[in-house]
């Protein structure tokens, strides 16, 4: 059985199974820490900095054995309660730091916001911040348990409030030059694969499975390292491509003759001034008199070109 201390027991008798490791965490990242009983053995559930309170509670049920059951609404229900009592610890965290005016230690510099989104959902409305260091999804889920929403409404628009945020984390980046793009068939659906100058292939695949609303973990490690895959290998065909067309350009071309050279080959050659038809042996000749030549020498090379 598990349970918050001082405070009333969780009935979940059926996922309560013994845990045998305990939760290893660095105090310097700890922003919460809440004692929980599980088999009658206090174990610390904790909220590092930057983490989102589900990753949190998965991360405190798998060290403790509470996921190994098979019926995937309980161990939802486990995660949800964690993630309800990290939630309700902030809160109160939060308050006691609005009411303390003079606090004993010297408090943390409140972080910068990075981006704000103005929304309203299902009635409510209110700034989705994200700020300097935080991950989307944990500011997504911070804004969630804030608004009071119920669990089923949550699941729905969390993805795509997590696309939303990535979509304007990327309008804040400087222009990138983009170096080639293809297009891929995902579960019989057309996606577009863009790489960019100085791009991370592994990055790029991710932030296009993001593109397009992915945000369960295990389908974005089967499928991001096969798409990342892809893109170094365009990126390897395109750039041998360009060397061998550098190569052949650097590559020796014929030199044509120089027009001078023709001109002097040709002015070589002796310009004819007449040809006389003839008969030889009953034979029918002409004889071609050129220019420069004496009447011997004509008579001479016509007997030798006709024998």
């Amino acid at each position: 059985m598990w349970k918050r201390s001082h405070s009333s027991a969780l009935l979940l008798t059926a996922l309560l199974l013994a845990g045998t490791h305990a939760q290893q965490q660095t105090g310097a990242d700890v922003v919460i820490t809440m004692p929980v009983t599980i088999d009658g053995n206090l174990k610390n559930l904790q909220l590092l900095r930057g983490e989102s309170f589900e990753d949190a509670a998965t991360s405190f049920a798998r060290s403790n054995g509470l996921m190994t059951a098979t019926d995937d609404a309980k161990v939802r229900a486990v995660i949800d309660q964690l993630s309800g009592l990290l939630k309700d610890k902030m809160l109160e965290v939060e308050a006691t730091q609005r009411n303390d005016p003079v606090p004993s230690q010297a408090k943390e510099p409140v972080p910068s916001v990075q981006l704000a989104i103005p929304l309203t959902i299902d009635g409510y409305s209110g700034d989705l911040l994200k700020y300097e260091g935080e991950t989307p999804e944990a500011a997504v889920e911070r804004f969630l348990y804030a608004s009071g929403f119920t669990m089923d409404v949550m699941r729905e628009v969390y993805p795509q409030l997590v696309s939303l945020v990535n979509r304007r984390l990327e309008e804040l980046q400087p222009p990138r030059r983009e170096l080639f793009a293809f297009t891929l068939s995902l579960d019989g659906r057309e996606i577009v694969v863009r790489h960019f100058e100085g791009g991370s292939p592994m990055d790029e695949a991710v932030e296009t499975l993001r593109g397009i609303g992915v945000s369960d973990g295990e389908f974005m490690d089967r499928v991001a390292p096969q798409i990342a895959n892809q893109i170094a290998n365009e990126a390897a065909n395109r750039q041998s491509s360009a060397t061998a067309a550098q190569e052949q350009a650097r590559a020796p071309q014929p030199v044509a003759e120089p027009v001078a050279q023709q001109q002097e080959t040709q002015a070589s050659q002796p310009r004819e001034l007449f040809s006389m038809p003839l008969t030889l042996n009953d034979q029918p000749a002409i004889m071609i008199h050129y220019e420069g030549s004496a009447a011997k020498e004509t008579a001479a090379r016509f007997l030798s070109d006709n024998g």
